[in-house]
């Protein structure tokens, strides 16, 4: 038991690293203003063991912290000291942070930072940065109300203000697509005036509503003859009972969630990806929808039941000649019965690039 014991100390016969911290591993700035200076503080340390101690990684996991050590290599009963910086700025409000600190013989310290970081007053070009000629600036024209159970509702809010120097009236036009949206728009904003239009979707509790849904809808300005389109996304999922645990559920399982096709020529022919749903769950999965983007289409079907245990093969077909050449991102969305995870996104990602030279071979002739 004693042999075990000093095995586990610093420089007993198991050797690792131990760094005394005497003001511990963690530190909070406290408030701090997001324009301000970047918050520096030292972690302050000794090596307590009886054996020198080399620093081999710091690792930060956010790009707005840096840290370095003061030297590599700490002989023993040495002091040394490690200096975190933070950029406060593009992070507003309560943030928490971590470096790992790995040394050789092999321990790992992690370090630990806090900040109240008061926002910062942004101008009005950067908060509404989308302006119609009339004066009025919103702040974005997207709203993805990512998924919400059938019955309930859910709220968004598009931001703007009046930069003109007379009052401007805007009014819901073309509207477009499920039905199930409800907007409250403010009718009149004066002069230096900010105001909210609040988007609901308000959908029915029966499987009638359930899918992938989507609305998009203008705001024509009074007198103006301008507009601005807006568009909104929701998934909607059934109602799902209560059950008891380890009652017998679905499961969605599918591989491939993420894959990435490199470099695909922009001439390509259209692209089949193959996957497989597997119900990794105890009762039938019953897949409700599927959201594809302009340009991929897929073979598997909405009502498509899958029993417990089995699979189902299907395919994504994309079109590459209908986006355009650089980063390709784009994500497929199933909806399923599964209470625990409704939602699957597919991810896809490749560059689009530029036709090969080679390609274009076909079309000149050989000299006479």
């Amino acid at each position: 038991m004693i042999f075990f014991l000093s095995s586990l100390s610093c420089g007993g016969q198991e050797k690792v690293s131990c760094l005394d911290f005497p003001d511990g591993l963690s530190w909070d700035f406290g408030r701090a203003r997001e324009e301000g200076d970047e918050l520096v503080h030292s972690y302050r340390f000794t090596n307590a063991s009886r054996d020198t101690v080399t620093i081999v990684n710091i690792n930060v996991f956010c790009k707005c912290t840096r840290a370095a050590a003061s030297a590599r290599t700490f002989l023993p009963g040495e002091s040394g000291e490690i200096r975190v910086g933070f950029s406060p700025y593009g992070y507003p409000g309560k943030i928490s942070k971590s470096i790992r600190v790995t040394t050789e013989p092999k321990s790992d310290f992690l370090l630990t930072f806090t900040a109240d970081i008061i926002p910062r007053q942004k101008p009005v070009e950067e908060e509404y940065p989308i302006l119609l000629p009339c004066g009025l600036r919103f702040d974005r024209t997207s709203f993805n109300f990512a998924w919400m159970t059938a019955g309930q509702s859910k709220s968004m809010t598009l931001k703007c203000t009046n930069t003109s120097s007379v009052p401007r009236s805007m009014e819901v036009a073309d509207r477009r697509g499920s039905g199930l949206l409800d907007i409250w728009c403010p009718g009149v904003v004066r002069p230096g005036e900010k105001a909210e239009l609040v988007l609901t979707y308000r959908p029915d509790s029966t499987l009638s509503d359930v899918g992938f849904q989507r609305d998009t809808f203008s705001l024509a300005v009074a007198g103006q003859f301008e507009s601005i389109p807006v568009d909104a996304r929701v998934a909607v999922t059934e109602v799902f009972p209560k059950q008891a645990k380890g009652a017998p559920a679905p499961g969605l399982g599918i591989n491939n969630s993420y894959l990435n096709l490199h470099d695909v020529p922009a001439d390509s022919p259209d692209r089949t990806v193959p996957y497989t749903v597997r119900n990794i769950g105890k009762a039938p999965l019953t897949i409700r929808a599927v959201d594809c983007p302009d340009g991929i289409s897929c073979s598997l079907r909405p009502g498509t039941v899958v029993e417990p245990g089995r699979t189902v093969q299907f395919v994504l077909t994309v079109r590459f000649s209908a986006f355009p050449e650089g980063k390709f991102f784009e994500t497929v969305r199933v909806l399923s019965n599964d209470p625990a995870r409704p939602v699957k996104s597919l991810l896809l990602a490749a560059r689009i690039v530029s036709p090969s030279p080679a390609s274009d071979t076909s079309s000149h002739s050989s000299a006479p």
